[in-house]
């Protein structure tokens, strides 16, 4: 939600201001950030699907090789980490009033 929003104020920022958003304004931001909802919500789908798997079965948890060879590997733990907390289409705030009052 907060990138939709760093996002919407990225491109909404200038019509805004101008008092001129159209639909086609706010379409623009919805197309930009559709597909990375999307493929947010597949991974977490998918995320939840193995904890329903792993959670449900009685029997020991032994983590694919693949997988314990990923989480000894730092950089490759930093990588995961940023793809979950930042997502498949990080937002960064443009508007130039961010500027003038860094």
């Amino acid at each position: 939600a907060l990138q939709d929003a760093v996002a919407a104020a990225n491109r909404l920022y200038a019509p805004l201001l101008h008092g001129d958003v159209t639909l086609h304004d706010l379409l623009s931001v919805q197309t930009y950030r559709a597909s990375a909802v999307r493929n947010t919500q597949r991974f977490q789908v998918a995320g939840h699907s193995l904890m329903v798997r792993f959670l449900g079965n009685p029997k020991p948890i032994h983590a694919p090789l693949l997988l314990r060879m990923a989480s000894a590997t730092p950089m490759v733990r930093h990588l995961i980490g940023r793809f979950i907390g930042m997502g498949l289409q990080p937002q960064h705030i443009e508007t130039p009033d961010h500027f003038a009052s860094s």
